[in-house]
């Protein structure tokens, strides 16, 4: 049984720029080391191989016939090599090819925006986006379903998780073209109390920001419609059934139309953006250049 051989990738580098130019002195230039360094190396492959694998009774280095079979062998080594060290270099720079991105609802509307700048430096890289709520963004980092998720809240019981802004921006009033208050350019929030308006969800963080706004004017919203997502506010609006409050940027990305908008004051209405994403995870160069694009989009734009 014969013995393990102990070859390392140097020893064929050596040994295929020698057999590629055919002289010691060039190969030695090529690799950027001392001729007698380069013959050395050379020997100890051949000791470990067992066999001469140049003849050296010329001027011109020609490979023996053990040397020629064992060029075609370590050439494939090489190459082998070479493919896994640029797949090692790409999942260095993009992982697996795929970004997984927790989204909430009404960011859906002006990702692709986002998608399209990211695009242009990595073209081949997929990205998956998936609709979820705050705590299920949680749970998926946890579980390493999603790279980072985008979110309105920028609190959690888990100490791991880190919150960068990405957008503040302010919620309006959306009417049907033939309600009332359609006449308006701006609305004190007071004047809000009585009007039958669009409800979310109470874990929803909107709903949160929103009866925040109504607490601070002393009332309750009045309500007869809870929606689960904007898009179904906006047609219980469009019909003349309610009125709703929506982020600005959905209003400007979904572009609605038969419906009129009026900006609140008395308090302006705000929200903010994040990125959620954990502290200490390694992500990949891929996934923080989507990150970068996303925080600095607003700025841009």
């Amino acid at each position: 049984m014969q013995g393990v051989l102990n070859i390392d990738i140097r020893h064929l580098k050596y040994f295929e720029s020698v057999a590629r130019n055919r002289n010691f002195t060039k190969a030695s230039e090529e690799l950027h080391i001392s001729q007698p360094s380069l013959s050395s190396q050379i020997k100890v492959l051949e000791q470990e191989l067992g066999f001469p694998l140049f003849e050296r009774s010329t001027k011109v280095v020609n490979l023996t016939e053990s040397g020629r079979l064992f060029y075609t062998l370590g050439n494939n080594v090489l190459r082998e090599y070479n493919n896994i060290y640029n797949e090692i270099d790409n999942i260095r720079e993009t992982g697996s090819g795929i970004i997984n991105i927790g989204l909430i609802d009404s960011t859906k509307y002006w990702i692709p925006y986002v998608l399209n700048q990211f695009n242009n430096k990595y073209p081949n890289v997929s990205v998956n986006f998936k609709s979820m709520g705050t705590r299920e963004m949680e749970k998926a980092l946890e579980n390493y379903e999603i790279h980072f998720g985008i979110t309105s809240t920028s609190s959690s019981e888990l100490k791991q998780l880190q919150f960068t802004p990405v957008i503040e921006e302010e919620l309006i009033l959306i009417t049907s073209l033939n309600h009332p208050l359609k006449e308006l350019e701006y609305i004190d929030f007071s004047k809000l109390i009585h009007e039958n308006i669009v409800q979310y969800p109470n874990k929803g963080e909107l709903q949160k920001v929103v009866l925040e706004a109504y607490h601070s004017v002393g009332c309750e919203p009045n309500g007869l419609y809870e929606v689960e997502n904007l898009d179904a506010a906006y047609y219980l609006v469009k019909a003349g059934i309610a009125i709703a409050i929506v982020p600005e940027t959905y209003f400007k990305y979904a572009y609605l139309n038969g419906i009129h908008f009026v900006r609140i004051k008395k308090p302006t209405v705000k929200r903010k953006i994040y990125i959620v994403s954990e502290e200490a995870r390694y992500v990949p160069p891929s996934v923080k250049e989507f990150m970068t694009i996303l925080v600095n989009y607003f700025s841009e734009v």
